[in-house]
């Protein structure tokens, strides 16, 4: 079965609300498919005045350089959710821990090993805890706690 990929625009409303402003269905994620609808995204506001000034992605390489070229004095931040999401997968690809505990000999001692949950949990505490930093002393010291999780 062949997916096509729906391109969404949205945008933030002056009492902070999501509103829907375009769609698009792609060929495929690639560069140079984005061009057409962010081209149209300039027709459609027309006046630089009108103009987005941010532009938020999921960290999609093609999708960053066709706003670069596009849109070039548009600044382009990173999603929080997906890439959040994005760690949550690495953690877990990583970590390759069992989702069942199963008795582990460490020096001479049997252990429990903790359950992919509990530790994808505990890391992802840690995560949000340095992404949510609200200053450089504290994200240092997050950091470093993320680390030793």
């Amino acid at each position: 079965m062949y997916k096509i990929p729906l391109f969404e625009i949205v945008g933030v409303t002056f009492i902070n609300m999501t509103c829907f402003v375009a769609f698009s269905f792609l060929a495929s994620e690639k560069e140079g498919n984005f061009t057409w609808v962010l081209e149209m995204l300039v027709v459609l506001f027309f006046l630089e005045l009108n103009m987005p000034k941010v532009v938020v992605t999921n960290r999609d390489n093609a999708l960053m350089n066709d706003v670069a070229k596009v849109l070039p004095k548009i600044a382009v931040l990173l999603c929080y959710f997906h890439i959040g999401k994005n760690v949550r997968v690495k953690f877990i690809m990583d970590c390759r821990v069992k989702e069942k505990p199963k008795d582990l000999k460490v020096n001479g001692k049997e252990v429990k090993e903790a359950k992919t949950s509990n530790v994808v949990k505990n890391i992802m505490r840690a995560w949000d805890d340095v992404v949510e930093s609200p200053t450089k002393d504290s994200y240092t010291s997050t950091v470093t706690r993320f680390q030793d999780v």
